[in-house]
């Protein structure tokens, strides 16, 4: 945001919606990676604390106007939360 200020208008709008695909792409990857390994104990290594550090999009998808990102950024960690609490109810 910081760099759009210092551009002309018309960059303005490009930096924006360069903004705007990469917080798009990043939630969809989340979510891909999510289901692509759904079972905390198979996931590979580090994957799971990415998923819960992922609220932070949902800070860039509010503050670059990606409006289904803010809706679908905190379900990552829910999600992650939720796989993580069911595998250890079933392993007791």
């Amino acid at each position: 945001m910081m760099v759009a200020g210092v551009l002309p208008p018309y960059a303005k709008e490009a930096v924006y919606w360069f903004q705007r695909a990469l917080v798009t792409a990043s939630v969809l990857t989340l979510l891909g990676l999510f289901f692509n390994h759904p079972r905390p104990s198979r996931r590979p290594k580090g994957l799971t604390e990415v998923f819960l550090y992922s609220p932070s999009l949902f800070l860039a998808a509010w503050v670059t106007g990606v409006w289904a990102g803010v809706f679908v950024a905190p379900l990552v960690p829910l999600f992650a939360l939720g796989a993580w609490v069911a595998e250890k109810l079933r392993r007791h």
